[in-house]
């Protein structure tokens, strides 16, 4: 028997235990794969972290192709949000928990990120830490990100 003769739920089945990595290179293989791999069942349950250096590809990628993702971990490292802070405003990929760890600089791009998120309508668990100290030159960035989380939620509860 052929794997592409078997059922599609048999094959849905298979993919959704690929991890994220595999999943999106598959795409490769046929028109039928690419189509099946950014289906949202096979990623709502999937977990990015972007943590390292070397988990900025596969972030970005999964960011531009996967519709959902169940968490996002983004890390605040030097290169972290340089590499990752265009593709985070923009995606649609819709999150279920996101976890961002940032410098205070980043607070613009965190909160067009939170921005995105809110947008796509998906996000119910959010942590945001940063291991900077609030200064008297970036509490209006740290304020404008928490007055936007503040808004953010009352608007989803309402």
């Amino acid at each position: 028997m052929e794997i592409a003769s078997l059922p599609l739920e048999v094959l849905l089945h298979v993919l959704s235990f690929l991890p994220p990595r595999d999943l999106l290179r598959c795409r490769a293989t046929c028109r039928q794969w690419r189509d099946l791999a950014v289906l949202p069942a096979l990623w709502r349950h999937k977990t990015l972290e972007a943590v390292y250096e070397s988990d900025y590809q596969l972030v970005a990628a999964a960011l531009r192709l996967a519709p959902c993702l169940h968490k996002l971990v983004v890390g605040n490292t030097p290169t972290c949000w340089d590499s990752l802070g265009a593709f985070l405003p923009l995606t649609c990929c819709a999150v279920l928990e996101l976890e961002l760890y940032f410098n205070l600089p980043d607070a613009v791009l965190v909160t067009a990120a939170l921005g995105r998120q809110a947008a796509l309508g998906k996000l119910k668990h959010l942590s945001v830490s940063t291991f900077d100290e609030v200064s008297e030159s970036s509490v209006t960035r740290v304020r404008q990100l928490l007055e936007f989380i503040v808004h953010t939620r009352d608007k989803d509860m309402n």
